[in-house]
């Protein structure tokens, strides 16, 4: 039962090690104390529940907003809006789009402008 690790646990540990000692946070803590100001968006799911609790992390967090819903990462943006990877994007490629999973010209437009609503809601700009 010792070798045993309960999500709380994991959760607390994941948070300490690969978020707070792996230098993400003292870094951009660092930029902001040069006058950088920093946000943060998640790819994966990865971080994303340990960001959400985490203060510092919190109000830098960027959401992805299409369609007046809120989405937490790119691959959820992924999972739920057509045409934001390459591999399918049948609007802009048709019907044989290249099998690159990065995300589309469409993707990168929610992502810019989710990006610079976030800035400016933080009137940063």
């Amino acid at each position: 039962m010792d070798d045993c690790i309960s999500i709380y646990n994991f959760t607390n540990w994941y948070i300490k090690y690969l978020i707070t000692d792996n230098n993400i946070k003292q870094t951009l803590m660092l930029l902001e104390e040069n006058g950088i100001k920093t946000k943060v968006l998640n790819w994966e799911y990865d971080y994303v529940d340990m960001m959400l609790v985490d203060d510092f992390f919190k109000d830098r967090y960027v959401y992805l907003e299409h369609g007046n819903k809120k989405y937490n990462c790119i691959s959820e943006l992924f999972a739920n809006v057509p045409n934001t990877m390459i591999s399918k994007d049948y609007e802009f490629f048709g019907s044989n789009p290249p099998n690159d999973h990065h995300p589309s010209m469409f993707c990168q437009k929610i992502m810019s402008d989710s990006i610079i609503k976030s800035i400016k809601s933080d009137k940063l700009i």
